[in-house]
C-alpha cells in the first residue's frame, strides 16, 4: 500500500517538473509543494531504490518552490510603493483612496463595481473595461509619460521615477487548464508577442491564477524580460482551507523589491503591497 501511495506521489511531482510539455502538467504544478512533502514522508517508510528515488523525486519537485520562497528584505529606501489588488467585480471598493495615499502606483483586476470609484480618484488612471471580469486598471499618482490597453483588457502605463522611466502593467489571466479549454495557454501565447512590445524596463502586476513557480508565469516573466518578486504570498484561499499565491510582481532583471499582503478589503483575493528599487 505505501509503495502504491508513492508510486502515485512520484507520478503527481514528475507531472508537475514536465509543465512545459502540456497545460495539464502546469496546472499540476500548482500542487507541487504539496505532493513533494508527501513523496519525502512516504519515501521515509519504505527502503531500498524505491527510498532513494523517492526522496531524490521529492527534493526535484521542492527545488523550483524554494527557489521562489524565500522573501527579500525590506527595502528602507524605494524608488516606487506599488499596490496590486483584485478587487472582485461585486465590490466597489469604497476606501480605495485612502489604500492608495502611502502609494506611487497601483495595479487593479475585475475593475466593475469599482469602476466610478476609481475613475473619482485625483490621480491619472488607465482603466481598459471588458466584459466579465477580465477589465483592468493602472492608477499613477507620478506623471504619465504613454498608456494603453493590450488587448483592450490589460491596461498599462509608461510613468517617469527617480530612477527613470518604467513601464506598469496590470494583467489578468484566466484561470489555468482545464478551464474553456487551455485558455490561460492561448492568453499568454497571444500577450507575449504584446508584452514584449512594450518599452523596457516592465513591471508586471496582476491576478496569474498561477503559482509563481508555474511555467505559465515564467512565460510571461520571459517576454517582458522580468523575474517574479520571491515570497510565498497566499493572496488567495480556495474553499478557506488551501491557499494559494496567484497574484504577484514581476520586476526587471537586476531590480529588488520586497512585498506583503495588506488585506481583502471587499475582495476575494488579499492586496499586495510591494516596495521596489531600481539599481
Amino acid at each position: 500500500m505505501r509503495h502504491k501511495a508513492l508510486i502515485g506521489a512520484a507520478a503527481l511531482v514528475m507531472a508537475g517538473l514536465a509543465g512545459s510539455l502540456h497545460p495539464a502538467f502546469d496546472s499540476l504544478r500548482i500542487g507541487l509543494p504539496y505532493a513533494s512533502l508527501a513523496l519525502l514522508l512516504l519515501a521515509l517508510t519504505v527502503r531500498g531504490w524505491f527510498r532513494r528515488l523517492g526522496l531524490l523525486l521529492a527534493v526535484a519537485g521542492a527545488v523550483p518552490v524554494a527557489a521562489l520562497a524565500w522573501p527579500a528584505a525590506d527595502m528602507p529606501t524605494p524608488t516606487l510603493r506599488l499596490l496590486q489588488h483584485n478587487l472582485l467585480y461585486t465590490n466597489a471598493a469604497p476606501t480605495l483612496a485612502a489604500r492608495l495615499a502611502d502609494q506611487d502606483i497601483a495595479t487593479f483586476q475585475e475593475v466593475w463595481a469599482s469602476e466610478d470609484t476609481i475613475r473619482a480618484l485625483p490621480y491619472d488612471k488607465e482603466i481598459c473595461l471588458r466584459r466579465g471580469t477580465a477589465s483592468t486598471a493602472v492608477v499613477s499618482r507620478l506623471p504619465v509619460v504613454a498608456r494603453g490597453c493590450l488587448d483592450r483588457a490589460q491596461a498599462w502605463m509608461r510613468v517617469r521615477t527617480p530612477a527613470g522611466d518604467v513601464t506598469v502593467l496590470a494583467v489578468h489571466l484566466a484561470w489555468p487548464w482545464p478551464a474553456r479549454g487551455g485558455a490561460q495557454h492561448r492568453q499568454i501565447a497571444s500577450l507575449s508577442r504584446m508584452i514584449a512590445a512594450l518599452p523596457q524596463p516592465v513591471i508586471v502586476a496582476g491576478d496569474f491564477n498561477q503559482v509563481s513557480w508555474s511555467v505559465a508565469v515564467a512565460r510571461v516573466a520571459a517576454a517582458s524580460q522580468t523575474t517574479v518578486l520571491p515570497g510565498l504570498r497566499p493572496s488567495y484561499w480556495i474553499g478557506g482551507l488551501l491557499p494559494l499565491p496567484i497574484d504577484h510582481v514581476l520586476l526587471p532583471e537586476g531590480w529588488t523589491g520586497s512585498a506583503t499582503l495588506a488585506g481583502r478589503h471587499g475582495s476575494d483575493h488579499a492586496a499586495i503591497a510591494a516596495r521596489i528599487t531600481a539599481p
